[in-house]
């Protein structure tokens, strides 16, 4: 018997096509006769055997390697402020008349000062372009003069700087500001000289330089082409006598709005608010302690006083001495009413928040003539020796200490 064959009989393709109706997929062609076997033993004719058609040649791929993109550009914080935000393009013009070098180049040592100011302009937003520009927000005139100034003995002759500085709308030619200062070679230098120190025009430059309208510059032009940054920094300033006239025409010109606890402080301070500073509170403090070392008018270091006292603000120590000292030079100074009334609240917040070191201060004036300000003086040591856990200790002047 033979064993069952795979695949599909005649029989069983008959017998599928009855009973399904269908026709079964075709049987599966024979295998190949391996090509050693020869003709004479094949079933099937022999076919001209044709040669295989010649391979077409293909192209070989081609790989292109992406793009490289470029390296990132590292730019210092200034340059990414400057490209992150719009910036003000400025036409400066500079006038600049020296008594000493007269038409001799900035490199004979004379000050340049086209240079100074494009400096105090770098990190405000604001380019200084050249006169081939086809857009400017302004123009900038600078005008710098130096005269001959006093003779010295040691050292020759002085110098005396007038600086000014003005910024005209380039859409308008409307004038944004003018500021202006002066400074004249300091007299205490002359002694230096002698000694080595710096000569007469150097002094004369670095007092220029430190001048608060000199020195705010840039910060002055910017904040006049309304840069937001430049405001703020500029309201902070304001707190200089110096810079408060100029300070108020330009934030006000530009419609100025606090947009900060920080900002709001300084703003009520310009503006004399003191109702607004003192409901501030602890957050005016750092505010009040930038103006009252530079604040002359009595009436004002009144207001800071009583402020800073109510705040308990314990930093006020020193600039309140330092203010009691301008008001109340020695025991038998004359006083006008408003430094008498500003000499009796500095007392009054230096027995609240004074530390030891202020008792050197108001002894000095303890036994001042004016009654009044002797007994503030009086009550602010009561208040300190209380404080400090001397009750009982008679206070004591600096020439008992000895």
């Amino acid at each position: 018997m033979h064993p069952p064959r795979h695949g599909w009989t005649m029989s069983t393709f008959l017998f599928f096509v009855c009973a399904c109706g269908e026709q079964p997929p075709p049987p599966p062609a024979p295998p190949p006769l391996p090509s050693s076997t020869p003709a004479s033993n094949r079933s099937e004719p022999m076919l001209p055997q044709q040669s295989p058609p010649a391979p077409q040649h293909q192209p070989e791929p081609r790989f292109e390697e992406p793009a490289r993109l470029p390296p990132p550009k590292v730019e210092d914080a200034t340059t990414q402020k400057v490209q992150d935000r719009e910036t003000r393009k400025v036409r400066l013009e500079v006038k600049d008349i020296s008594w000493r070098f007269k038409s001799e180049p900035h490199d004979s040592g004379r000050f340049d000062v086209r240079k100074a100011v494009t400096d105090l302009l770098k990190g405000s937003m604001v380019q200084v372009v050249g006169d081939d520009a086809t857009t400017t927000d302004a123009t900038v005139l600078v005008e710098f003069t130096e005269t001959e100034g006093d003779r010295y003995t040691p050292g020759g002759i002085g110098s005396n700087i007038w600086y000014q500085v003005t910024v005209f709308s380039a859409k308008d030619l409307d004038e944004l500001f003018r500021a202006s200062t002066s400074v004249s070679t300091p007299s205490s230098v002359r002694m230096s000289i002698v000694g080595g120190g710096p000569n007469l025009y150097t002094a004369t430059i670095d007092r220029l330089r430190e001048d608060p309208v000199f020195a705010s510059t840039g910060v002055l032009i910017a904040a006049s082409l309304e840069l937001h940054d430049a405001q703020s920094d500029l309201l902070r300033r304001a707190v200089n006598p110096r810079l408060r006239p100029w300070s108020i025409a330009i934030l006000e010109r530009s419609s100025f709005a606090p947009s900060s606890t920080p900002e709001r402080v300084y703003w009520s301070l310009l503006h004399d608010d003191w109702q607004a500073l003192a409901a501030i509170g602890a957050d005016a403090s750092a505010a009040l302690l930038d103006a009252l070392p530079v604040t002359q008018d009595p009436e004002k270091v009144s207001h800071i006083a009583s402020i800073l006292g109510k705040i308990g603000e314990r930093r006020a120590s020193a600039p309140l001495c330092g203010a009691l000292h301008r008001l109340v030079p020695h025991s038998h100074s004359l006083l006008s009413e408003k430094d008498l009334v500003a000499a009796v609240q500095v007392l009054g917040a230096l027995g609240k928040i004074g530390d030891a070191f202020a008792l050197k201060t108001i002894n000095e004036v303890k036994d001042h003539d004016h009654a009044e300000v002797a007994a503030s003086a009086r009550k602010a040591i009561e208040a300190l020796r209380e404080r400090y856990g001397a009750k009982d200790a008679r206070p004591t002047t600096p020439s008992e200490d000895r």
